[in-house]
């Protein structure tokens, strides 16, 4: 065989076995991919079948949960229930064997809902005014400190209520009375110790056309107005207003009867 066919036969041996040898390479990658990718799809699978897994034992703990509670709550609602009976009959027994100590003992009874009352402990519906008022929209797209509404509108509105002859006030559920504190405190506004944000609705519960006609014709109603802040006022045939529930014996520790002195 001549020399060149001999190089011809080589080059062309030399050719095919390193296309088999690239063959060979390119087919153990892509086995080792598959390999690779199924590991991943599987292992995925089995950490979403785990998760599940998990939100379903949750899922149970909580369906578990709820079902002893409601269990509790059946207990204690019979066990008012008899509490209730009980009561009842023992309240006959008094009013037939002393009533004498009955009548006085319905006369306190009634003159502490009375006094309650009065002192805002207790739920009312009334006519009245209802008052939203919100931060304002900037135009510029920055927010000022005058777009803001502040504890002093707040207390400036409340003020203006009560001196309009409003016999309840509420802020944003929280019942306004004597020791009411409406303080700024960071972003929002602290009632009765509870931070509250805007938008803030106010309640008030009196002559309905008096309190209306007398806040929007009130400095305070056109100082809000002049701060570019969203409010508005509608009157209501049904107001609705919370008792207060936050006495306590801390806030009257250093009041005392004068006429013990």
């Amino acid at each position: 065989m001549p020399a060149d066919d001999r190089n011809k036969d080589t080059i062309e041996y030399k050719t095919k076995k390193q296309k088999i040898i690239a063959f060979s390479l390119f087919s153990m990658i892509f086995v080792c991919l598959g390999v690779f990718v199924t590991v991943q799809a599987r292992t995925a699978i089995k950490n979403v079948e785990k998760e599940k897994q998990e939100e379903q034992a949750t899922l149970k703990s909580y369906e578990d949960s709820i079902k002893s509670l409601e269990e509790d709550i059946a207990v204690l609602s019979g066990e008012i229930s008899e509490m209730d009976a009980e009561y009842d009959e023992k309240m006959e027994q008094l009013a037939s064997s002393d009533n004498d100590f009955f009548r006085i003992l319905e006369f306190y009874n009634d003159s502490i809902a009375k006094y309650g009352f009065y002192a805002g402990t207790t739920d009312v519906t009334g006519k009245g005014i209802e008052i939203s008022i919100d931060d304002g929209n900037p135009t510029s797209g920055t927010v000022s400190n005058f777009l803001l509404v502040h504890d002093t509108t707040l207390l400036n509105i409340v003020n203006e209520l009560r001196a309009s002859g409003a016999q309840a006030v509420s802020v944003n559920g929280e019942r306004i009375v004597a020791d009411t504190e409406i303080l700024c405190v960071g972003t929002g506004i602290r009632v009765n110790g509870k931070k509250i944000f805007a938008p803030f609705s106010i309640k008030a519960i009196g002559n309905s056309d008096r309190l209306y006609s007398t806040f929007i014709n009130s400095a305070v109603y056109k100082n809000i107005i002049t701060a570019d802040l969203l409010v508005s006022v509608i009157e209501s045939d049904s107001v609705n207003i919370a008792g207060y529930t936050g006495f306590s014996a801390e806030n009257v520790k250093y009041l005392y009867d004068s006429a013990e002195e």
